[in-house]
């Protein structure tokens, strides 16, 4: 059965994999930090981690790290699609105990209500094809989900810094849409799953009345009935 069709740009990332050529991994500690270690100084580079509410963090859990470049989903009118942002980035960093992702941008709307979506294929060695696409999402044995992260009002100059938390085994998320299709998977493996970053915009915040821009910060249809909502930048990050 064919899958269900949806309002977002998501097929626009299987092309940003094969125009990027990315996603550089590291696996443990920098070895540059081995002389703090041995000074029981805390290394500056050392990646944050994420652990259980409750728990204080498992520092030698250091985990794995991945680097992706943000593109263009729907670019200003000067620049072609799925090109690099300019000075943005996207990190992923997961250990045992869930993933941290995080991204720097630019070039989006200035003072504009955005939202962060995580897109989790939980078994991508389960999808039809490298990377997945959005005919996996429907695919039972892949175990997907598509739920929000966190929301952010862009600057006077188009920038914002978005970051969340998704633990192991935890549902997660501002809002869960699509969920009556069955994309309701949380965080099953977080060194196995591929997971797609995505921003999207819900029209200029000064336009919102403070109960709507509440919304729209953490929902995906909030202002999509008076502005028009879309998939603005993304970075894909693969196990």
């Amino acid at each position: 059965m064919k899958p269900p069709s949806f309002p977002f740009s998501l097929p626009a990332l299987l092309l940003v994999i094969f125009t990027a050529g990315f996603s550089s991994q590291a696996l443990g500690q920098n070895p540059s930090c081995v002389l703090f270690g041995m000074l029981g100084i805390p290394c500056p580079s050392d990646p944050p981690v994420v652990g259980p509410p409750g728990e204080p963090p498992n520092t030698a859990d250091i985990g794995m790290v991945s680097h992706a470049p943000v593109v263009w989903l729907v670019p200003p009118a000067d620049i072609e699609p799925f090109a690099p942002v300019q000075g943005a980035s996207s990190t992923l960093h997961r250990n045992s105990h869930g993933v941290t992702g995080s991204m720097n941008t630019s070039g989006m709307l200035p003072e504009s209500a955005y939202t962060f979506w995580w897109v989790v294929f939980n078994n991508p060695e389960h999808c039809a094809s490298v990377p997945c696409s959005p005919d996996d999402l429907f695919n039972p044995d892949v175990a997907a989900g598509l739920f929000g992260g966190s929301g952010q009002v862009t600057d006077a100059y188009g920038r914002a810094h978005f970051q969340a938390h998704v633990f192991k085994g935890e549902e997660p998320g501002l809002d869960r849409p699509f969920a009556d299709l069955g994309l309701v998977a949380g965080l099953i493996d977080p060194f196995k799953a591929e997971i797609h970053l995505v921003t999207r915009n819900h029209g200029p915040a000064s336009a919102l009345l403070p109960e709507e821009l509440e919304a729209a910060l953490n929902t995906y249809v909030a202002g999509c009935d008076r502005f028009e909502c879309f998939d603005e930048q993304a970075g894909v990050h693969f196990p």
